[in-house]
Formats: structure tokens, sequence, C-alpha cells
């Protein structure tokens, strides 16, 4: 029996946080032990996205968009406007968990997706010009500065 307080191990014997500290254990790092290999570490900044997808998954000429399953039908709704699925390169719908329910990418052709944003960008617009032409009761209109009236007015298109 020996007096020595050293024990003497395999390196597939010694545990990967002991081996990652001894010198004489193929100075292995991070990436493990040789029983104990690792994957490379990825920072969590700079993995994945949960609604990344590949490039080239979109078919060229059309916009994709993530929509949500909920009880009024959206994804109903988006197939009659002539939103289509994607799906990978197995034929299978790509879908992704949200919550405790789940977004269906989609997409459609670009011509469709710019109507759809000018008619979204008129009624924007329409409804700032409505609230502007609306009078103010209080307000800006009511504070009178060094005694002058307010001559500050809002265009009725803030974009023009």
């Amino acid at each position: 029996m020996s007096n020595s307080n050293t024990r003497n191990r395999s390196d597939s014997q010694v545990p990967g946080h002991m081996a990652e500290s001894n010198p004489s254990s193929a100075n292995l790092g991070r990436e493990g032990s040789l029983a104990n290999p690792r994957a490379p570490r990825v920072p969590m900044g700079a993995g994945d996205f949960n609604l990344a997808v590949p490039e080239g998954t979109i078919p060229s000429g059309k916009v994709g968009y993530w929509f949500s399953e909920n009880d009024s039908g959206r994804i109903a709704q988006a197939l009659a406007a002539y939103w289509e699925p994607v799906a990978d390169k197995n034929g299978v719908n790509i879908t992704r968990a949200s919550g405790s329910s789940r977004v269906h990418l989609m997409a459609i052709e670009k011509i469709y997706y710019d109507e759809d944003e000018a008619l979204r960008m008129d009624a924007y617009r329409a409804s700032m010009g409505a609230r502007d032409a609306q009078p103010l009761e209080g307000g800006v209109e009511s504070y009178v500065p060094n005694g002058a009236e307010n001559k500050i007015r809002v265009n009725s298109d803030p974009f023009a």
C-alpha cells in the first residue's frame, strides 16, 4: 500500500470538471473530456430565434408572415386573403409553438401584400385626418402662452 495522497486514474475515469482542471488530461478545456465529449458552446445572443427560417424558405416573389391560431379564425381569414402555408423540404407546413397556441408561417405574392399595405396606410392616414379635424376641448387650444392666441395646427396628413 502506498502512502501517497495522490490517486492515479486514467483520464476516462476522471469526472469532467476535474479533467478540465487537470493539466495532464490532454487539455480538452470546455469541449469536455474524451469520455464525455460536449458540442461546441453557442452563446445565448448568437443562437437562432424561434421564428427564424433558413434563407430561401419563403418562395421568391412572395412575402412571409407568422399568423397566430386563435378562436376568431385568423388562419381561415389568411387563407381567404390568398395567404398560403409555407412548407419545409418534406412538405410539412412550418409552425412553431407560441405560448399556449401555435403560429403558422404563411406567404403571399408581393403584389397582393403591397395592395394590402397601401389600403392599411390609407385607412391610417384617413383616421389621422379625421382625428385632427375634431375640435380639441381643453388641451392645446386652451393654453394661451404670454396672452397670445395659440396658432399651432396640425396638418391633416402628417406624412405629407
